[in-house]
């Protein structure tokens, strides 16, 4: 638990106190304030959205987009060597970028 009281939690994720107290009462709030909100409450925007009923795409986005966005102050070339890392890890490990095959996964018991 956080220990954040509305008021609080508006002015970290600067926003009025009566939208954090809306969302406390069951009104979704728009997905411009959910991710005003994610930062404060230490939860990934994609987490807010599907707590709060939005739709969440199943597929994850590419690694550069991702890092670019993230990491806005590294340079292109920084951003080639870790996706050049990645696959290096990729084939190291055989890892499969679609995830493990069917039963990989599963522990001793099927589950």
């Amino acid at each position: 638990m956080l220990g954040l009281t509305a008021r609080r939690l508006s002015v970290l994720a600067g926003c009025s106190s009566s939208v954090v107290v809306r969302a406390e009462q069951g009104h979704v709030p728009t997905p411009q304030t959910l991710a005003r909100l994610a930062g404060p409450l230490r939860l990934e925007l994609t987490e807010l959205y599907a707590l709060a009923g939005y739709a969440v795409p199943e597929k994850l986005p590419g690694l550069r987009p991702y890092v670019e966005l993230k990491y806005k102050e590294l340079p292109p070339a920084a951003v080639d060597e870790l996706e050049s890392f990645l696959e290096w890890l990729r084939v190291k490990y055989r890892a499969e970028p679609a995830g493990p095959r069917p039963g990989q996964d599963e522990g001793p018991d099927g589950e």
